[in-house]
């Protein structure tokens, strides 16, 4: 027999997720806090959307404990009840863990798909507040569900609260059943404002209520009295604690009282502006939930101290590296910088006045760091202990090349800038929607291209001077993020990937699969997506996306950066998290060959992983190996295939190779074999 070399594979590919390895950068930490539960000596806490959190060591530390909880859950109610936590979750129904959150396991499916403002639960019975108003009732602890809601159809509930043998539903008014919610009667109060009933809570001798700023209780639930406390704003929460009746206000502030509610005292945290969400008072120190994290008093409320060691549940909601430092704009604290080593500082002198304005964008341009709000552009030269505002209005984006910054100002057009962000000049709008918000931009030489929140694209070639709609046709392609990378545009939409190698002027899919992309980025033709439900890779030689999740989860990100081989990435509220690139593997493909395929009968076919044409993000062919699987009209030796005797026609044979982690799909290689005239 005669030996010849194997060179040609036609393939499609189908393929399951890969591995990947993500780790927490240990922050920013805080969170927008809410609820607080406990169950003997462990504490726990809501943080909304960033899950719920277990502190063993008295509110010391806290851990994550989501296991059994949808990703992305948007927590609406967070109790305790018997030893047992219960969360509702938005468009999900109810949660029940019976070990102290270390798992997670949906009450009922009948009940699956509801969401409940608030809930509540004695012994075996729970009512359920629905969000389009009414309430649900299940009295063998969430087995069956029934709807009660005669007398409160079209009432949102506030709050619920058991009293006597009596339970309470707060609303526009306060509404009492003493048949277990098979009727609502209304409770008149004198002097309840009107938007009714805020939050309630109950000891064994007096109902109390809050609503409008003011406090009402009763020792019958018929006959009520108002206190002389008004808080003069909203009440956010009421419970009790320890021997004391709280309730929360704004302007970190908690009310208590230990006598029924004859006198309260205040309880100030200058540190903080926000609302307090929750207060838990223990032995040796007062816990305070807030908008922005979590507080601790060791001195009964004269002092305070952040208390989020463990606690990682900010929205990012921008990213950017410069040196050796990240930056993470959040959504509602402002930015925070780290070293790269997990070290976070909240950086936010200079941005008094930013308040609860979002951080949307930032870049780096000559010596200045730049960061865009929905308060104005604000700058920093020595990145980022001061910042000063540079400009004035509602900006969404910026990018910068060339020394020139873009900006997009919502409703008003594109900014540029050639000092720095010093000053800034509005470029033309001819052509350009700028009655509309907008969501990306980015800058190369004279090019501009701006994504609305319309879903709009426009593109400008001449610094901005003029612009041409590129807009994506079809149903609301909202494109969240673009880039330039080696002449193309994409265009990371809410339904996928899209890119134009003509400057919009026609658009592709890089594969076909309908998914949210908010941010993305490109290293050596790969392609790495933050979308809303987890990290995907792919290339333009793939029709799929791969998940590479692994140790994050499928959780919803915003933003995706990369710096000297890692990666970042910014969660919806899980904060940020990072991962070496390398480590972000996807299985290798095979696209072809690089010689003919043409051999003749009787000869001996050398099968040499050279001779592939590859796609793979590891170092080819190190750590490669290649496979070949038996088939009809040949046999297999030392990785040579070798025809049967006087076979001649199209020689199928499936083979695969492994990248020193993954094994490619398998591809059959269709080899033409040609007829001799033996003798």
């Amino acid at each position: 027999m005669f030996r010849t070399k194997l060179l040609v594979v036609v393939c499609c590919l189908i393929y399951t997720s890969s591995l990947a390895q993500w780790q927490s950068s240990e922050g920013p930490k805080g969170g927008y806090l809410n609820e607080f539960a406990a169950i003997g000596s462990s504490l726990f806490i809501s943080a909304g959307g960033g899950g719920i959190y277990r502190s063993t060591d008295n509110g010391v530390s806290w851990e994550l404990k989501i296991t059994g909880l949808p990703y992305n859950a948007g927590i609406q109610e967070f109790i305790e009840s018997n030893g047992k936590l219960y969360v509702a979750i938005y468009q999900s129904g109810i949660y029940i863990s019976e070990n102290q959150g270390d798992s997670w396991s949906l009450l009922s499916e009948d009940i699956s798909s509801e969401t409940f403002y608030n809930l509540g639960i004695k012994e075996s019975e729970i009512y359920a507040g629905l969000a389009n108003g009414g309430a649900y009732y299940s009295g063998n602890g969430g087995v069956n569900w029934v709807e009660k809601s005669v007398g409160i159809k079209d009432m949102q509930i506030q709050d619920f609260e058991f009293f006597k043998s009596d339970i309470y539903a707060g609303s526009t008014s306060l509404f009492q059943s003493s048949n277990q919610g098979d009727t609502w009667e209304e409770v008149e109060i004198v002097g309840l404002g009107p938007n009714g009933v805020d939050e309630m809570v109950a000891t064994e001798t007096t109902l109390f209520l809050g609503g409008d700023g003011d406090i009402f209780t009763s020792s019958d639930g018929i006959n009520w009295q108002k206190s002389t406390l008004s808080v003069g704003g909203s009440i956010i929460s009421m419970g009790v604690s320890a021997d004391s009746v709280y309730l929360t206000t704004a302007l970190g502030s908690i009310y208590y009282t230990k006598d029924e509610g004859v006198n309260w005292t205040l309880v100030k945290n200058i540190q903080t502006s926000s609302f307090t969400r929750d207060a838990l008072f223990l032995e040796d120190k007062i816990l305070m939930s807030t908008s922005e994290g979590l507080y601790s008093s060791v001195n009964g409320g004269q002092d305070w101290d952040l208390a989020n060691n463990g606690i990682n549940a900010l929205q990012i909601t921008a990213l950017h590296v410069n040196n050796s430092k990240i930056f993470a704009g959040t959504e509602r604290q402002g930015l925070y910088i780290s070293d790269l080593n997990g070290n976070w500082v909240h950086a936010n002198s200079g941005l008094e006045d930013l308040g609860l304005s979002e951080v949307t964008d930032i870049i780096s341009a000559g010596n200045t760091i730049l960061i865009s709000t929905y308060n104005g552009i604000y700058s920093s030269i020595d990145e980022g202990l001061q910042w000063s505002k540079v400009f004035e209005g509602f900006t969404e984006a910026m990018d910068v090349d060339n020394n020139i910054i873009a900006s997009a100002v919502n409703h008003t057009g594109i900014y540029l800038s050639g000092d720095e962000g010093k000053s800034w000049d509005l470029a033309g709008t001819n052509g350009l929607n700028i009655n509309t918000s907008y969501e990306s931009l980015r800058i190369i030489g004279d090019t501009i291209v701006v994504s609305t929140g319309t879903s709009e694209l426009y593109i400008s070639e001449d610094l901005g001077n003029t612009w041409s709609d590129i807009t994506i046709q079809g149903n609301n392609y909202l494109a969240y993020d673009l880039q330039f990378n080696e002449g193309k545009l994409y265009a990371g939409t809410l339904k996928g990937l899209l890119f134009s190698d003509d400057l919009g002027q026609s658009w592709q899919f890089v594969n076909n699969v309908e998914k949210v992309i908010k941010s993305i980025a490109i290293i050596d033709n790969f392609i790495f997506a933050a979308a809303d439900d987890g990290i995907y890779k792919t290339s333009e030689n793939r029709d799929i996306w791969y998940d590479v999740s692994d140790g994050l989860g499928n959780v919803a990100t915003n933003k995706i950066i990369t710096n000297n081989g890692e990666i970042f990435v910014g969660t919806f509220g899980f904060s940020v998290w990072q991962s070496l690139i390398e480590e972000l593997n996807i299985p290798p493909i095979i696209l072809g060959t690089l010689q003919p395929p043409i051999t003749n009968e009787d000869e001996v076919l050398d099968i040499d992983i050279l001779d592939l044409d590859i796609d793979d993000d590891s170092t080819f062919p190190d750590n490669f190996s290649f496979s070949i699987i038996d088939g009809e009209n040949y046999i297999i030796e030392n990785n040579s295939i070798v025809p049967n005797v006087d076979y001649f026609g199209t020689l199928t044979v499936p083979i695969f190779i492994n990248d020193g982690e993954f094994d490619s799909p398998i591809y059959e290689l269709a080899i033409a074999v040609s007829p001799v005239n033996d003798a």
